[in-house]
């Protein structure tokens, strides 16, 4: 019996000593390659379209408009498809508009960015509806299916605020724009999603 006894103990300490040098070495791999991850690397993040989103939120909370349009443009920049960032972006735009209307800081050029933005939101040009459209004209409803109903009632708001009236059912998007847009003396840049064409998201062309 002690024979025994002798012979399972040592056999368990054997067994002990090539598991645990193993296990060590396997817990130690994992630690040295851990990192906590800390605000600064989720807020100093310039390339989450969902980080960028949040910031631009919590600036408008904080009446930071200029820095609100900043952070919401390049969250559209960073995910053409993100409704929610492009509606924070055309909110953005609509506030530092009302804020700057009637002084020289009231260029055509924020007016028309606005309106474009609340157009593709209100057309449905990008996201998960946007292939239901053809230059903005699409089968009535039929580009509702995904789109979120508090968006598309804050865009109608919005470019009736801006416009007085909403593109009618079989006028373009181009054709929209040209009566509404505001003649600017010089245009910089390009619209976000776009190629040629003012609202054609990246990959289609929108002939007039």
């Amino acid at each position: 019996m002690n024979q025994f006894g002798s012979s399972l103990c040592l056999a368990i300490a054997f067994t002990l000593l090539l598991v645990l040098p193993s296990s060590a070495r396997a817990a130690k791999k994992v630690d040295d390659g851990y990192r906590p991850i800390s605000s600064d690397d989720v807020y100093n993040s310039g390339k989450n379209a969902r980080v960028l989103y949040m910031q631009a939120q919590m600036a408008m909370r904080n009446h930071d408009l200029e820095r609100a349009v900043k952070l919401s443009k390049r969250a559209v920049e960073v995910d053409p498809d993100d409704m929610d960032a492009r509606v924070a972006y055309g909110e953005a735009l609509y506030k530092k508009y009302l804020a700057l209307k009637g002084s020289e800081a009231s260029q055509p050029a924020l007016y028309n960015e606005c309106v474009k933005t609340w157009l593709v939101i209100h057309r449905s040009v990008v996201g998960l509806e946007s292939d239901e459209s053809y230059k903005g004209i699409s089968i009535p409803l039929a580009n509702k299916f995904f789109a979120d109903d508090n968006r598309g009632i804050l865009a109608k708001k919005r470019l009736e605020s801006l416009c007085g009236r909403l593109p009618k059912f079989w006028e373009t998007n181009n054709r929209y724009l040209k009566k509404v847009l505001k003649p600017e003396s010089h245009v910089e840049g390009s619209v976000i999603g776009s190629d040629s064409a003012v609202l054609t998201p990246s990959g289609r062309r929108d002939s007039q």
